[in-house]
């Protein structure tokens, strides 16, 4: 059974709620950079538990796509072939639903898991493409997130989180339809997150969302928006500005992998106490 907690948030059932992605600093600091990290599901989960056990959010994103990418062979002539060819790996699939399955035993009753996956556009992009992408390219690979994404559906998972490096256009918006009737079929919330933007670029969740996510943003930014999340900048984890009250609501943000730990443990300790 899922913790419940990014349901009650979304529901109107709790008023705060804690998000922090630190699977990058989990390797670096927990793992200490182990090259197993995405082939060995026991460096991979042992890192996350731990750092964990350190900063304590109430949902963990799980990047569904790391190890599918690690082993990606992009081809900027055809990237719409590349991307099929890697979901078409058995490694990358037997590490996910491993990792899964032990995160669930640790963690799964005391933390939201949801599953992040990149926007297709981001995908393609990793797979060589250059200049915009055909609508056709789009719906296959989002149609290929979402086969990926009902793998796991046996397992008790909160949700999915959908990350763009950029503003959704109209094609990768419908494209995404696949991805989010997936998650909807399940019973599972959906974000998606603008990773790289400085200010909230949507009044509303799009593609049908429960939330949008800022991890660029500080509490300011966001104020008066209404399901969004974000606040913990990058700036949050090194320490520089003065430490930022803690408004109601979504407080979400990914810790750089950079970060010095002495800081994250004081800043992550400052959550709890919000």
């Amino acid at each position: 059974m899922a913790a419940d907690n990014l349901r009650a948030f979304i529901d109107g059932r709790r008023e705060r709620l804690r998000w922090i992605d630190f699977t990058a600093y989990a390797h670096r600091v927990f793992a200490a950079g182990n090259e197993h990290w995405l082939a060995d599901p026991r460096v991979f989960t042992g890192g996350l538990t731990q750092a964990q056990g350190v900063i304590g959010t109430e949902v963990l994103s799980v990047d569904l796509l790391a190890a599918y990418l690690a082993v990606l062979v992009p081809d900027p002539e055809s990237p719409g072939d590349a991307v099929q060819t890697m979901f078409a790996q058995a490694a990358p699939s037997a590490f996910v639903g491993d990792v899964l399955d032990a995160l669930v035993h640790s963690l799964g009753t005391k933390v939201d898991l949801v599953l992040k996956i990149p926007s297709p556009a981001n995908v393609l992009r990793a797979a060589g493409l250059v200049g915009e992408a055909t609508f056709d390219d789009l719906d296959d690979t989002a149609i290929a997130l979402a086969n990926v994404l009902r793998a796991h559906a046996g397992r008790p998972l909160s949700g999915i989180l959908i990350t763009t490096s950029g503003e959704l256009t109209a094609d990768e918006a419908e494209a995404l339809e696949s991805v989010v009737s997936a998650a909807r079929h399940y019973n599972w919330c959906v974000a998606i997150s603008f990773d790289q933007a400085t200010e909230a670029i949507a009044d509303e969740p799009p593609v049908g969302a429960d939330l949008t996510l800022y991890p660029g943003c500080g509490f300011a930014a966001l104020a008066g928006l209404a399901n969004a999340g974000g606040g913990l900048e990058p700036a949050f984890w090194t320490g520089e500005p003065p430490l930022p009250d803690v408004p109601r609501g979504l407080a979400y943000g990914i810790i750089p992998s950079d970060a010095q730990p002495e800081t994250v443990v004081q800043r992550a300790a400052s959550l709890h106490q919000a």
